[in-house]
């Protein structure tokens, strides 16, 4: 063979290596076939019977999808197939489809009827995300899961039946349907994700799958007509949220929970006296803060922590009975509760301790001769600096007992019982003393209220008290326990300090408020038209990074997400600047929000010089305040760390040199061997 031949050869070899390389990098069939029937549906088939529609690019808003295109069977409708089509009305779905993309339908706004045929097992990611006008929907027996965000705000739909069959339903899959009003869950559903019923405003009945074992992270927050619901036999915990601010007015917590997350009952203000199971260890912050109804509350015996801000505010809370296992009581846990208020608990216990340091009555229960008397940690006095008054003080008289148990009052102390000495905080323990708030930048109009969340570690430390202040009164006053009010229009700094430790977040106060629709295309705007110095036309325009003016120094510190150009003219067509601060509110697709705690919002000037500025992401949207309109662009700050993509790019080239230079081997090998030689 000769020595031109073999290069040929070697030549067609690395080429074909390359080409192959190519293929499988972008994922895709080099054979896949693709095209548009005259009724603008795009079609792609792989193996040449069957096909998946792709994209739609006809006039109709009825649509009717074929069950063949140019021969071969419509089995699938691809990833964001008709996605962001705001005219269609109506989709009728042939029985041949058996799948249907993610995101197919996402932010179809006039869509009001669609069927799902029987023989599709999935319901993607966004499916029907955003799908405003949708009536009503029939899930068929075929289905087995439900992904993230697969009904999100599908704002008109009323009753859900999930049928038996389905194990999985997604993080928001439900989330703000604030017309649905009845859920159906069957025992075949194992796990749900996240804020499932989130902001579902009309829900009022449901009927939950025997088989959950963990009621998720804001699973019914904000249901406000959510009056009563049983929950399964086998659940083990309550999450954060579960029912912030819903309309409950009982509930029994099985048996079988062992912790009530942060927040999981705060302000149902109707909920009456809960039965706290005995095998539950840990009540979280605010779990039960701002419920009015409460009346009486026994802690079980199983309980060792009841957490910051607990029972706060719970005004009609009279009596709390607190067992010898509760070794830790957070700040503020009873505060603002009703001013009679007793705790009843043992001789020498936690409770008794902190009902003395807090100036509450307490209410003795007899000791059994055999009973166990642990020992005490100290709780913190909540009567300290700027923090709330301390109870059943002043002119109010120490409560009377209203039934046969003698009352052993905060005062008066078993005389064969020392009471027990107040522990001094080492000064390492101080020096290792930190705090910190949640969130760090806060959007507010004005007149609106939000709490801080606040942290200090360690836990164990005997003096927790937080003080609270801020840069301007006349932006935002902060209380004494960390709730602020918006006053007037501007930028403060809420400062939160224990010891010399502080920590902070900076509120931005706006009066009006910009929002943008769906895909940034259209505005609206929630203000009064004077603040805007009377102009008519606000609009914003999506536009190309490549277009934004951005300084090429900070294209390699920034990786754009997306790009606005807002402006706002007057009558005579003139660019003006709004007279105040507007907030402006930007929502995200489903697919931003995994990423959105990354996000940063930046404004470009007429240098190209990118400026951050303060952003927070207020559940699917991202919320920035300015005093004037020009480009933006949420991005991501661009690390030293190597891109997926790029390592990725580099095991290619690697497998490049390695195929070359086994190649390469090859021929040494062969003219070593004589191979090569020319034939005499």
């Amino acid at each position: 063979m000769s020595i031109s031949k073999i290069k040929k050869m070697v030549i067609l070899a690395a080429i074909f290596v390359l080409i192959n390389l190519f293929i499988n990098y972008n994922g895709m069939s080099v054979f896949a076939a693709t095209g548009t029937d005259a009724n603008g549906f795009k079609w792609q088939s792989d193996e040449g019977t069957t096909c998946s529609i792709i994209g739609y690019s006809g006039s109709l808003t009825n649509i009717i999808i074929p069950s063949t295109i140019d021969g071969k069977m419509v089995t699938g409708i691809g990833n964001y197939a008709f996605f962001q089509n705001r005219s269609i009305t109506s989709v009728v779905i042939p029985n041949s489809v058996i799948s249907i993309g993610e995101h197919a339908f996402d932010n179809c706004s006039s869509l009001t009827n669609i069927n799902i045929p029987n023989g599709v097992t999935r319901i993607g990611a966004g499916t029907f995300n955003q799908c405003k006008a949708l009536l009503s929907i029939i899930i068929p027996g075929t289905v087995t899961s439900i992904g993230d965000y697969a009904f999100f705000e599908c704002l008109k739909i009323t009753n859900v039946t999930i049928p038996n069959g389905v194990t999985s339903i997604g993080e928001s899959a439900f989330a703000s349907c604030r017309l649905l009003q009845s859920v159906y869950m069957p025992d075949s559903v194992t796990s749900v994700g996240k804020y499932t019923f989130n902001d579902c405003f009309a829900l009022s009945s449901i009927r939950l799958s025997n088989n959950l074992t963990t009621i998720v992270d804001q699973m019914f927050c904000r249901n406000w007509a959510l009056t009563n619901i049983t929950l399964p036999s086998g659940i083990t915990s309550i999450g954060i949220k579960a029912f912030e601010e819903c309309g409950l007015t009982k509930i029994t917590i099985p048996n079988s929970v062992t912790n009530i997350g942060g927040r999981a009952f705060l302000m149902c203000q109707s909920l009456s006296n809960v039965t706290i199971p005995n095998n539950v260890k840990t009540i979280g912050f605010n779990a039960f803060a701002h419920c009015y109804a409460f009346t009486n509350i026994v802690i079980p015996n199983s309980v060792s922590s009841i957490g910051d801000y607990a029972f706060y505010t719970c005004k009609n809370l009279t009596e709390i009975t607190i067992p010898k296992s509760v070794s830790s009581i957070g700040i503020y846990a009873l505060s603002s509760c009703n001013s009679n208020l007793i705790i009843t608990g043992f001789s020498s216990s936690y409770a008794q301790v902190y009902a003395q340091n807090n100036k509450i009555t307490f209410q003795m229960i007899p000791t059994n001769e055999g009973s166990n008397n642990n020992s005490t940690q100290t709780p913190p006095a909540q009567n300290q600096g700027s923090n709330p008054p301390v109870q059943n003080q002043g002119s109010n008289p120490l409560a009377q007992n209203q039934g046969t148990k003698p009352i052993a009052q905060s005062q008066v102390t078993n005389p064969n019982t020392a009471k027990p000495e107040s522990p001094k905080i080492e000064d390492s323990k101080l020096s290792e003393t930190s705090i910190s708030v949640s969130p760090t930048t806060i959007n507010l109009k004005v007149g609106n209220k939000q709490a801080l969340a606040v942290t200090v570690l360690p836990t164990d430390i005997s003096n927790k008290i937080v003080t609270w202040s801020t840069s301007n009164e006349s932006i935002a006053v902060v209380d004494n326990i960390g709730v602020i009010t918006a006053k007037g229009i501007g930028i403060t700094t809420i400062t939160a300090t224990v010891g010399t430790k502080s920590s902070t977040c900076v509120v931005i106060v706006a009066n009006n408020l910009v929002s943008l629709n769906g895909n940034a295309k259209k505005i609206s705007i929630a203000a009064d038209q004077s603040v805007l110095n009377n102009a008519v036309n606000l609009s914003v325009s999506g536009v190309d990074y490549k277009k934004i003016g951005l300084n090429s120094k900070y294209i390699k510190k920034y990786s754009v997400v997306n790009c606005f150009d807002f402006k706002l003219e007057d009558t005579n067509g003139k660019e003006v600047e709004p007279t105040d601060y507007v907030m402006v509110t930007i929502p995200l697709s489903p697919s931003m929000l995994k990423n959105a705690g990354s996000y940063l919002m930046i404004y470009i000037d007429d240098s190209g010089t990118a400026h951050e500025i303060k952003s927070t992401i207020d559940g699917s949207n991202l919320n920035f305040t300015t005093d004037h309109f020009s480009r933006y662009a949420i991005v991501t700050k661009i690390t030293d760390n190597p891109k997926q993509g790029d390592n990725d790019l580099k095991t290619i080239f690697i497998s490049i040199a390695i195929i070359l230079s086994a190649i390469i081997g090859v021929l040494i090998f062969l003219k070593q061997k004589g191979v090569l030689a020319n034939k005499r």
